[in-house]
């Protein structure tokens, strides 16, 4: 098996594949942060790709293990969401090798950033926020305009399960007791809950900013047909968890967090029926999951992750009955 980190495998597979020439010697850079994946920029004369290599078991202090074959999935996901968004709006698909559990895309040219990045040294604008919220609307939406053909493709949720439902649920479960039977019937709900394509891991950290402000979505490797509110879910809880965070810009932050909440809401309209408390119970356990899941996030010392999972407790035992209402709680004790 080709260990795509180490830069004499990776440059003699892809001179193979007629990607190198026999002559040349890209440059190769290991790309660190991500725990699932081995992840590797190559920039040689035709161009930059980014080359991933699933892993079988992830790069967390805990034990976390999902089978490396999920790479197809990912490509799969990568080229069903370069066709549904415009043009630009994610990385274009090269190729993938089943065999070593690789597929490759091409490299966003620099200059970038992450939006995580950008929101942890206080850069967050309304017109990012904006954009966000925009893209993942767009992207339930179209996907919807498809679904005869994209929910057989996407019906299985063995990734989700193995990859959000295990680690960032059923686990924070036995770490947080009082919330169980909360998450427990979220985890139930959210099994029946079939409404459109869901990407589950549209987070800040995967989404590059341009120069011009436009974004780009990154790692398809969860895609499943789910329920939306995951997705929104999953992203309030991030931009909630940079409000605590950045304490300098917390007032701004938590009216972003709010500005997203509204703009996904105001586009999407009724299309995934009683969407607002489903996100409402879908943020409280993300947030639970990140700072006690299986991979809790890494800008938070201990003190604070406690800090955190008490508070957003006390909003399971009480669910507000808004995401503004949620941010408020969430965030002003901090």
């Amino acid at each position: 098996m080709i260990d795509i980190e180490q830069p004499d495998q990776l440059t003699a597979y892809l001179r193979a594949r007629g990607i190198v020439a026999a002559e040349e010697q890209p440059n190769i850079r290991v790309l660190t942060g991500g725990v699932a994946n081995k992840t590797v920029l190559v920039e040689h004369a035709g161009g930059g790709l980014v080359v991933k290599q699933a892993l079988g078991k992830f790069r967390v202090k805990v034990d976390w293990f999902v089978q490396p074959e999920r790479s197809a999935l990912e490509a799969l996901g990568l080229r069903t969401y370069e066709a549904l968004l415009p043009a630009g709006r994610t990385p274009r698909f090269l190729f993938e090798d089943f065999d070593h559990f690789i597929h490759a895309m091409t490299a966003i040219p620099q200059p970038h950033e992450t939006l995580k990045r950008l929101l942890l040294g206080g850069q967050g604008t309304p017109t990012l926020i904006e954009r966000f919220a925009a893209l993942m609307a767009a992207s339930h939406l179209r996907a919807l305009q498809h679904a005869d053909a994209l929910r057989p493709q996407f019906a299985s949720l063995d990734y989700f399960e193995t990859q959000r439902l295990e680690p960032f649920y059923a686990y924070t479960a036995t770490q947080v007791p009082e919330a169980a039977d909360f998450i427990h019937a979220l985890i139930d709900e959210t099994r029946r809950t079939q409404l459109t394509l869901v990407h589950a891991d549209f987070t800040p950290k995967n989404i590059l900013v341009l120069p011009d402000d436009q974004l780009v979505l990154l790692d398809f490797e969860i895609v499943h047909w789910g329920d939306p509110a995951f997705d929104v879910g999953l992203a309030l809880a991030h931009l909630i968890a940079k409000t605590i965070k950045v304490e300098a810009r917390r007032a701004d932050y938590a009216a972003y967090a709010r500005l997203f909440s509204a703009a996904y809401l105001e586009q999407v309209g009724n299309t995934f029926g009683a969407l607002e408390g489903r996100i409402v119970r879908h943020a409280l356990a993300c947030l639970l999951a990140r700072v006690r899941g299986r991979s809790p996030l890494e800008y938070f010392d201990e003190p604070q992750r406690a800090a955190i999972a008490a508070r957003a407790v006390d909003q399971v035992m009480q669910l507000p009955p808004t995401l503004h209402a949620l941010v408020d709680a969430l965030t002003s004790l901090f």
